[in-house]
């Protein structure tokens, strides 16, 4: 269970943290005063249009609609998790972060010095490859892998012998439990302390914070077996960890796709190429973990998918591989494909022998719908009609399982084109499969989803109505009297839906901080990019002459929306007499305060 950092230390982080000191660790920024632009990270373009402000500590790309405050960018640039992002900007405002429970902090406390034995354990091991294994160095050249590729994976080697990883830990302070908890080191039949890994070319694997937490391992000679990986274990959970996320998260973001491999050398050699969203599985067969890990990269409220290419060997095993994707790709709302290699090859393979046919492969990558239609076909002798039937009910169940109505009918005359059948009867075969209940359950609740489809952030923008953006920015930074006089007209200020809800949650008492206000809400929600869009569209200094503005044409809007219903009801047939002398008195009324206000 992970630790909760006490609100007080959030807050003080986020006060001492400049948003665009940060973003120029990373970003080309270009400064105007608090005021910052730069290429939005969050999507492709030519012109700075992510704008940053170090009063308000917030972001806002009028681009893409990607909107948060410091802790969010981190969260979405680096990959992080908001407890990750925030112990990061502590640590580099020298802020002491204290963690609510002490037992939390004390496990906490206890997980870092395990990690700190693993560091070591990745520069012992390199060094042991640079200076001692000769022939580890020659099998990595044999496989393309230099100097270089050795020096960014932090590639390594286990020296021959049982316990010289042991020793060397234990003259630098580690205890024989944190050389246990941590999985360098096991007790043989005779209960000594023991190198878990001994003569194997060593590859750190690091979560997405570039912290150590584990090694895959390759033995140089006969050693049994021939792979071998850390446990899962207090600090490494291979079943939601992918080999090279620290590295790939940046391009992952940038291009919205991950290219999933089967081995770490693939991923070396992808980035010999010059391609740098790879990532591997560690020896565990690909699985809801490993999406779940993914999901967030998705771009949030831009209306994509994450794109996940599944590059595995061209064999049996890769096919199953990528069936197991076609079982997850609609809970989580990717975009999956297989990219097929020539046949006996892999990724590492193809990086050295054939670039250019892994790039094309990689380019033109198969939807996993019709990567799963092939297989279902293929099994089938399609000469003989009972089988020919067959297919159709196997390819009919597949495509019952994608959400779109619109993309099942599509796939339906593929279906028929390679069955002979009629594309009308494969269309009813697949509905009688969606509504026999062959969809799960989240699928149908995806469905759902899709019938209902979600603005993009440029659609709400364009239906954010300019009094709505005036009305919130005046909650936000206008004066207390202007924000009270807003405030008692109440919700009946505001046209749009989605502005309703952002005045719910900005017509309090005390003013809210819009920084600390976006931390609360979820990537998706629409009020970000309205809270966004609002605070940065100009700059955010309080404007008198443009509050009372925003304040008359409040009032206006409300009296006017008054003498609406006041005209429903006169001319209505079963008004009163009495109600009607009332409304007309009161319509009276609200056109003298509407001269008023002119």
């Amino acid at each position: 269970m992970s630790q909760r950092i006490r609100q007080e230390d959030i807050d003080r982080v986020r006060d001492a943290t400049d948003i665009v000191a940060v973003a120029e660790e990373t970003l080309t920024v270009k400064r105007q005063r608090n005021i910052a632009w730069a290429l939005c990270p969050f999507h492709q373009e030519k012109s700075p249009s992510f704008k940053m402000d170090s009063a308000t500590g917030l972001y806002y790309c009028f681009g893409c609609g990607q909107a948060g405050n410091v802790f969010q960018f981190l969260e979405r640039t680096q990959v992080l998790t908001f407890t990750e992002a925030v112990e990061r900007l502590a640590s580099r405002a020298g802020i002491a972060l204290q963690y609510e429970g002490a037992r939390g902090s004390s496990g906490r406390d206890k997980r870092g010095r395990l990690i700190q034995a693993i560091e070591a354990a990745v520069a012992f091991y390199h060094d042991c490859l640079l200076t001692q294994a000769t022939d580890a160095r020659a099998y990595l050249k044999s496989r393309g892998i230099g100097s270089a590729e050795a020096e960014h994976f932090k590639l390594g080697f286990s020296p021959p012998g049982w316990d010289q990883l042991v020793v060397h830990l234990r003259k630098a302070g580690f205890t024989e439990d944190e050389l246990l908890r941590s999985g360098l080191a096991f007790r043989n039949d005779r209960g000594r302390l023991t190198d878990q890994f001994r003569e194997r070319i060593m590859f750190p694997i690091f979560d997405p914070s570039d912290k150590p937490i584990a090694f895959g391992a390759r033995a140089m000679g006969d050693a049994k077996p021939k792979y071998k990986n850390s446990a899962t274990g207090v600090v490494y959970d291979k079943a939601r960890t992918l080999y090279g996320l620290n590295w790939a998260r940046k391009e992952i973001v940038a291009t919205r796709s991950v290219i999933i491999v089967e081995g770490y050398t693939d991923v070396i050699g992808m980035y010999q190429i010059g391609i740098t969203n790879a990532v591997a599985t560690c020896g565990t067969a690909m699985g809801e973990g490993h999406f779940e890990m993914l999901r967030r990269f998705g771009p949030a409220g831009s209306g994509q998918r994450l794109k996940v290419l599944l590059a595995f060997d061209a064999d049996a095993a890769g096919e199953a591989a990528s069936r197991r994707g076609f079982e997850l790709q609609y809970k989580f709302g990717f975009d999956v494909r297989v990219v097929e290699l020539p046949p006996g090859t892999d990724p590492a393979d193809a990086s050295r022998q054939i670039p250019d046919q892994l790039h094309d492969a990689l380019e033109n990558a198969m939807p996993l719908m019709r990567f799963k239609l092939r297989s279902d076909m293929a099994r089938y002798d399609l000469t003989v009609p009972d089988y020919r039937a067959d297919a159709l009910r196997a390819g009919a169940a597949s495509v019952a399982l994608h959400p779109d109505h619109l993309v099942r009918h599509e796939y339906a005359q593929e279906i028929a084109h390679a069955t002979g059948i009629d594309v009308e009867t494969v269309r009813t075969e697949i509905e009688s499969a969606v509504k026999g209940g062959r969809r799960s359950t989240t699928t149908q609740q995806k469905e759902s989803s899709i019938a209902e489809p979600k603005l993009t952030p440029s659609e709400i923008i364009r239906r954010l109505d300019q009094l709505d953006a005036e009305i919130l920015r005046c909650l936000i930074v206008g004066s207390d009297e202007t924000r009270a006089a807003l405030i008692a007209l109440g919700e009946k200020a505001i046209r749009g839906k989605g502005a309703k809800k952002v005045f719910e949650m900005l017509a309090t008492p005390t003013r809210p901080d819009p920084a600390s206000l976006l931390g609360t809400l979820e990537d998706s929600d629409p009020v970000r990019v309205v809270i966004g869009h609002v605070m940065l569209e100009d700059d955010v200094d309080s404007d008198d002459e443009r509050e009372r503005d925003a304040l008359v044409r409040a009032e206006q809007r409300v009296l006017r929306a008054e003498l609406a219903r006041l005209e429903r009801l006169v001319t209505a047939d079963d008004t009163s007499d009495e109600d009607m002398i009332e409304a007309k008195r009161q319509y009276m009324e609200i056109q003298r305060k509407l001269r008023a206000l002119i």
